[in-house]
């Protein structure tokens, strides 16, 4: 039971230390979390390539609402604009993608999510025998009610 507590006790500490960035493959991210208000309804979204050899990325953006009984579900919107779309990151290549509402803020909270997916590489001769996981990042979106 305490080794089941500590477990739990070193996974918060390490979810609290990395609450400000996102690594996947390499993919250095941030904020996680992007917040539009009416004073503020654009915001800059960071990506840093940390990984052994260039990536491309394309951008898509989700409404997001959460149903009891289903869980999460997504759909296709433009209430969100993200550029670019589609982008290629060097080795050590730090980016900065717009993200802004393209609605009038109301009463209520909307949420949406930008998905980062990493798109294949040009195939390697050499590479065939090998099994490539591309990365694919899902980051929250909330717009503040009025």
């Amino acid at each position: 039971m305490i080794l089941i507590r500590k477990r739990h006790i070193v996974l918060a500490l390490g979810l609290l230390c990395g609450a400000g960035r996102v690594r996947a493959s390499g993919l250095n991210i941030s904020p996680v979390q992007i917040w539009l208000t009416p004073d503020a309804s654009k915001s800059l979204l960071t990506l840093r390539n940390e990984g052994p050899e260039d990536a491309r990325y394309q951008l898509s953006v989700m409404a997001w609402d959460e149903d009891a009984r289903t869980g999460m579900k997504l759909g296709p919107t433009e209430d969100i604009l993200v550029f670019p779309t589609v982008l290629e990151l060097k080795v050590g290549e730090t980016r900065s993608l717009r993200v802004g509402s393209m609605v009038p803020f109301g009463p209520v909270e909307k949420t949406y999510r930008v998905f980062l997916e990493e798109l294949p590489a040009p195939e390697k001769p050499q590479a065939r025998s090998m099994v490539r996981v591309l990365t694919r990042v899902g980051i929250p979106i909330f717009l503040a009610p009025v």
